[in-house]
């Protein structure tokens, strides 16, 4: 009876992974910006830095919100 070795599997589950990774990898990014946030300014600041226009006020605290921060989410540069 033959011996089966898992070594050529995790080879190829090793392979499939690093493929996985680097060509379907998500290349998004998350940029804040502290202090008080004005949306119009929120989403000028993302277009004309990041070329995006997902920008939002999110509150530094969500229980007791006392300051808000502009959040850009735009492509990563390389």
């Amino acid at each position: 009876m033959a011996k089966f070795s898992f070594i050529p599997v995790l080879v190829l589950v090793f392979i499939f992974s690093v493929i996985a990774m680097t060509c379907c990898a998500d290349n998004t990014c998350i940029t804040r910006k502290e202090g008080y946030c004005d949306l119009f300014a929120c989403r000028n600041w993302c277009v004309q830095d990041f070329n995006s226009q997902a920008a939002s006020c999110q509150p530094d605290n969500p229980v007791h919100p006392t300051k808000y921060a502009c959040i850009c989410v735009h492509k990563c540069s390389i």
